[in-house]
């Protein structure tokens, strides 16, 4: 679709005109007088355009520097000089990534963001929100769930400023808590109710730019286009009855696509049980063309609720695949109304929350995500196939309702041409919160587990769990899931085998799926593992796997249902309670026809439970989905698909796994063979586990590879690295030195990552601090956004890794040792996770103290937040502290904070220190910005009490072999990183 960008010449907004000059992004340049005041942020975006706004407080020479991040030219747009610039770019590539930086003339005016062009032929996620405008703290809430979520643009249902849509309000309100979404993503804002009240909407006017592609030029109502979807934005503040302007644009802008999906948008709902009711004119006006032209989903705010209708069609309410979903989501931050139910409602709730809506070509899924990130409605879609019922907020993947909440019983219902069957959700690479995965549709015949169970260590050890309607995956205390599936009817090879399986529980690890080299004999038991009567009862149980009694699974227990780490098949990545995961484990089924056994293991604290075969809900119930044939022609990736019902179902085989004989698959092997997770029982006072980290997630990725090996002495710097590259360096050593102070330095494409790899430095270690410092240097140094670092060795660096571009990053399973400042400096404040890793001597372990140039760069980390989890970080007195004795040792805080900092998570870490910081005893303390805190043990060394206030979920201990035993139980978990 052609989008109209109108010349405003009123506001002094001037249409750049782009200059093709191979120039670099960030060249040298006076500092510019000019200071942004707004933005930058993205509006109109479309396949091969973007226009990029900003404000600035004095006028400035407009220019918008641009690079594409595949590799390229540099280019430069320029506009006449203002106060308010606004640059449109035409030319990009579909779903290109994009590289930007406004100026003033040469000066940079912010640091480089990142956007994606839209791509037709991707699957795509959009966000809707409504009734946004208080400022308040539910906003930020209902934001920063937002911000956590993968995402490709926002659509807002109105009312984006409270009180009367004043000018003064829009930073405050909009600009300021949204700009970490603005950067990257277009909001296509909507006209509401309060923010007409300041001349009709004119500072609205001001702050967006919008298609305008109505007869009337108007900028209050558009449409546009993205993936396969055609989008219709009204202001349902002005008429929309048969023959108005409103009227007449939407039913020939309707009628004109031919888009897979349509959805229409506007502030006032036309079906609300809430406080204001059901706008019946807007209804009756509107109703009848979204009939007509077969209109999928509409959008709604006002009401400052949640609501979602059963499919509806002149009113009246129809089977599933004849009507429209009308969708209610007014809960963006203001005060709430009370929900309300109706016979046309499928499920109301007073919470705030927004709607997200997840497409792949002809599936769908909408998911209402409340500000406290659960899900509590969903309604999946699939176009062109029978309808089947689904069920809204069942108590097997959602809460109980909070108060003010009403679910009704009746089914989730599809659009015209489409059926309540769950959409698999791809991230797309331009937004860094989650990789890409290609997606997985259950296909060909499906089988319900012939026996599963899951075995526990501790208390439970001697139980079967056989009979439960649950199956656990865990390390606290360690629990281990075995499916059994009978392929010996198939015909041929199996040329595919997804696995499903229904999470009941949330866990950032859902866990390994391993296959057993051989097919041992088992039996399944009926005992339901609730109470120690299942002690004894027949049935696979630990005791039977862990044969030497050792409390840990490992080849010394000589059984052949140890998993081992090596035959991993997939990896179930983060799920979601109520979601369906479906993964492709083909692998584990090169025999053919036959019996087999999978197991899946975890590396979370917080572990994952999935319904078994004797759940109650029959489409819960683990299955494969097997097609025999040729063999696949891409390599098995997981993907996690979201929660929702299977039509049909097997008749459920025997309790009992007894396979005949068949030949063992072909050993699926890791270039670093990794050992099996054990369950030594850990210490109360250490919050860490013997457990091998999951197998690679970084090299298990699906981007381009590169190996690096051998040992370098020179830098080795990639700076133009693809989107999601999985660098393998775990054959590299890379020596650091005063001629090579970055010998890792990247940069380039959202989502990549390094696995592995020794970074030694070469440094004096009796060498101070001050001299250290001014050499200014780290093991690590990357600018990717939501790059990954992943069991790298670093030792006697300055910084160890450096964080330098947009987040989240990830640290993990990693061992820093002797890092004479910082063993993360995360100047550039970005959120991110560090996690399952050793900091065993820091001067500080991490740092959020952004240097007077990334501030005026426009960093920021306030609403983002920084997980530790499962990590031991020790501080390490360094010769010749700051302005200290070169004799003398020392170190500062476990943290370095500053006002601009992100907000801190802090589970399950062992800290120590032997003396006070050279801050004082205030610098040993846990920053103010601590947002989320449990399991924590302070180990102190020194005289007395340890010298800071610590919250509660911290334990104080003088005890050193907590720690020794910490580090212990950790480099037996990870020998491939142990000298």
């Amino acid at each position: 679709m052609e989008h109209r960008f109108r010349a405003r010449a009123a506001r002094g907004i001037r249409l750049a005109v782009a200059l093709a000059a191979c120039v670099p992004l960030t060249s040298p340049a006076l500092a510019s007088a000019a200071v942004l005041t707004r933005g930058p942020y993205l509006q109109l975006l479309t396949t091969t355009s973007v226009t990029v706004v900003w404000n600035t407080d004095v006028a400035s020479d407009c220019a918008l520097a641009l690079r594409p991040l595949a590799g390229g030219a540099a280019t430069v747009s320029t506009g006449p000089p203002g106060r308010v610039c606004a640059i449109a770019v035409t030319g990009l590539l579909p779903g290109g990534t994009y590289g930007y930086v406004p100026r003033d003339g040469a000066a940079p005016l912010a640091a480089e963001s990142r956007f994606t062009t839209d791509d037709p032929s991707a699957p795509f996620t959009f966000l809707v929100v409504g009734d946004t405008g208080s400022g308040g703290g539910a906003q930020m809430r209902v934001r920063d769930e937002m911000l956590a979520s993968p995402a490709d643009f926002v659509l807002h249902t109105g009312d984006m400023i409270y009180d009367n849509g004043e000018a003064a309000l829009y930073d405050p309100r909009f600009f300021d808590p949204y700009a970490a979404l603005l950067t990257r993503l277009a909001f296509w804002p909507c006209l509401g109710n309060h923010d007409v009240r300041t001349a009709s909407g004119q500072p609205w006017r001001d702050a967006f730019y919008t298609p305008a592609n109505n007869a009337a030029g108007s900028e209050n109502y558009y449409s546009f286009d993205f993936g396969n979807a055609h989008v219709a934005v009204l202001n349902s503040t002005a008429s929309t009855s048969p023959g108005s302007a409103q009227y007449v644009f939407l039913n020939e802008d309707l009628a004109g696509s031919a888009a897979r999906w349509k959805f229409v948008a506007f502030h006032h709902s036309i079906y609300s049980s809430s406080d204001h009711g059901s706008s019946t004119t807007i209804r009756n006006n509107l109703v009848p063309i979204f009939d007509r032209h077969a209109v999928d989903l509409v959008f709604m705010g006002h009401e400052h609720d949640y609501e979602r209708t059963l499919p509806l069609r002149g009113g009246a309410i129809v089977a599933p695949g004849a009507g429209t979903v009308y969708v209610t989501t007014g809960g963006g931050g203001r005060e709430l109304y009370p929900a309300g139910s109706s016979s046309f409602t499928a499920y109301s709730e007073s919470a705030y929350h927004f709607t997200r809506v997840s497409v792949d070509d002809d599936a769908l899924l909408l998911e209402m995500v409340r500000d406290d990130g659960t899900i509590r409605d969903e309604m999946g879609l699939v176009k062109g196939t029978v309808p089947t019922p689904s069920r809204t907020a069942t108590p097997a993947r959602t809460r109980t309702p909070a108060p003010g909440a009403t679910a009704t019983a009746a089914p989730t219902v599809a659009a015209p041409g489409a059926t309540a069957t769950p959409a698999t959700t791809r991230t797309r690479t331009a937004t860094p919160v989650r990789t890409p995965t290609p997606v997985l549709t259950p296909a060909g015949r499906r089988l319900e587990a012939s026996a599963d169970t899951y075995i526990e260590a501790g208390g439970e050890a001697s139980w079967s769990h056989g009979g439960s309607d649950h199956l656990d995956v865990d390390v606290k205390p360690f629990g281990v899931t075995y499916l059994a599936f009978d392929l010996s009817a198939e015909s041929g090879p199996i040329a595919r085998a997804l696995l499903e399986l229904h999470a009941t529980n949330a866990s950032d690890d859902g866990g390994s799926v391993v296959r057993l080299p051989v097919s041992p004999s088992w039996t399944e038991g009926a005992a339901t593992g609730v109470d120690a009567t299942s002690a004894g009862a027949p049935g696979l149980k630990w005791t039977d796997v862990d044969r030497n009694r050792d409390g840990r699974l490992d080849a010394a227990d000589g059984s052949p249902l140890v998993p081992n780490a090596g035959l991993v098949v997939a990896s179930l990545g983060p799920v979601r309670r109520g979601q369906r995961v479906v993964v492709d484990v083909t692998a584990a089924f090169t025999a053919g026809p036959g019996h087999y056994t999978l197991a899946i293991t975890n590396t979370s604290s917080d572990g994952a439970t999935f319904s078994s075969r004797e759940h109650p809900t029959t489409g819960q119930r683990p299955a494969l989905h097997v097609t025999v044939g040729a063999a696949p022609t891409r390599s098995p990736t997981p993907t996690v698909v979201a929660a929702t019902r299977t039509a049909t179902a097997t008749p459920r085989p025997t309790a009992t796994a007894t396979p005949r004989p068949s030949a063992p698959p072909t050993a699926v092997r890791s270039a670093t063979p990794l050992r099996t997770a054990t369950a030594t029982p850990r210490p109360s006072a250490t919050p860490t586990s013997d457990a091998t980290p999951a197998p690679s997630a970084c090299l298990s990725g699906t981007g381009p590879r590169i190996l690096l090996s051998g040992t370098r002495a020179t830098k080795y710097s990639n700076h133009g690295l693809a989107p999601l590259t999985r660098i393998d360096a775990r054959s590299a050593t890379f020596l650091g030195s005063s001629t090579n102070h970055y010998p890792v330095n990247l940069a380039g494409g959202a989502g990549a990552c390094i696995a592995g790899g020794r970074v030694l430095g070469q440094y004096d270690r009796a060498r101070g601090w001050d001299s250290m410092h001014d050499e200014n240097n780290a093991g690590i140094a990357f600018d990717n956004a939501a790059f990954g670092v992943e069991g790298v060795r670093i030792d006697n660096v300055t910084d160890g890794i450096r964080p330098e571009g947009p987040g989240p990053f990830t640290i993990r399973h990693s061992w820093l040792s002797y890092v004479r400042d910082d063993c993360v400096e995360n100047d550039h404040v970005q959120g991110g996770l560090i996690e399952d890793s050793l900091f065993d001597g820091c001067y500080v372990a991490i740092a959020e103290r952004p240097t007077s140039s990334i501030v005026a760069g426009g960093w920021d980390g306030r609403g983002q937040t920084l997980t530790i989890r499962r990590t031991l970080l020790h501080l390490a007195a360094m010769p010749g502290p700051r302005n200290g004795a070169p004799t003398a040792l020392g170190h500062e805080g476990f943290f370095k904070w500053s006002d601009r900092a992100t907000n801190l998570a802090l589970h399950d870490n062992v800290f120590m220190a032997d003396q006070v910081g050279q801050g004082g005893a205030g610098s040993m303390g846990v920053p103010s910005t601590l947002t989320a805190c449990s399991n924590n043990v302070m180990v102190w060394l020194g005289p007395g009490d340890y010298p800071a206030r610590l919250p509660a979920c911290f334990t104080v201990t003088k005890d050193r072999s907590v720690w020794d035993r910490a580090v212990d139980a950790w480099k037996r978990a990870h020998p491939a990183l142990v000298e």
